[in-house]
């Protein structure tokens, strides 16, 4: 096995919001405790309600973040990609994991002890200033995404996306899957390959085997600024 250098890991934890600005005596004991796991495509990271064992941060591959109803089906809420963390709030309010977690390819990633970040946190007011300072930012963020999905339409949503995503997100070697796409807007697939059709009907996009091109930036506009009540 290959150990990476310290610094390596320290650069990977200060990328995280919740560790920018802090104390390198406080970072280096979390990189002490980062242990690397890999997990096969498909293979099932963690469940909702099972006990947080710490913080994640893919090194390689990507994760589902996603929830069941009690119907079976699946609400995808995030697609977690290399550099990023997830798992946080358990580890930070010492409850149960909030979600499920699946590798969707042969991922690796770091995980850094629940139990070694609360020590930390007990005795850094540097590192408890910063992970409450990330996590009122990611609240803002929730907000505005609970806000937008009560106001706007899928459809209105999607074609908002569509005009914010780069070209090769869409259509490039590195575009967005259908999945992707519905983790982003906060809905399941079967609704977002009904609204791409009607984007499609409208003459705004043409979708070929997975890829999407845009063929009117005035039609997306015009259904981006459309309110669910007009």
């Amino acid at each position: 096995m290959v150990i990476p250098p310290p610094s390596l890991k320290l650069d990977l934890l200060y990328r995280q919001p919740y560790f920018v600005g802090v104390p390198l005596s406080v970072v280096e004991v979390l990189a002490n405790a980062m242990i690397l796991h890999q997990y096969p495509a498909g293979e099932v990271l963690f469940l909702e309600g099972d006990a947080p064992r710490g913080l994640y941060i893919v090194k390689e591959g990507r994760v589902r973040l996603y929830r069941s109803s009690f119907r079976g089906r699946d609400v995808i809420l995030r697609i977690v990609r290399e550099g990023d963390s997830f798992n946080e709030v358990p580890v930070f309010d010492g409850g149960r994991n909030p979600v499920n977690a699946m590798a969707m390819d042969d991922t690796e990633i770091w995980i850094v002890a629940a139990e070694v970040i609360r020590e930390q946190l007990q005795i850094s007011p540097e590192l408890a200033m910063t992970v409450v300072q990330a996590l009122c930012q990611r609240t803002r963020k929730l907000v505005g995404k609970v806000t937008e999905i009560s106001l706007y339409p899928v459809t209105s949503r999607l074609a908002k996306l569509l005009l914010e995503l780069p070209p090769e997100r869409l259509s490039g070697g590195n575009r967005l899957s259908q999945e992707d796409l519905a983790a982003y807007l906060g809905t399941v697939r079967e609704v977002l390959a009904r609204s791409l059709r009607q984007l499609q009907r409208k003459g705004a996009i043409q979708v070929r085997r997975g890829h999407i091109d845009i063929l009117d930036e005035g039609v997306l506009r015009n259904v981006a600024m459309m309110l669910e009540n007009q």
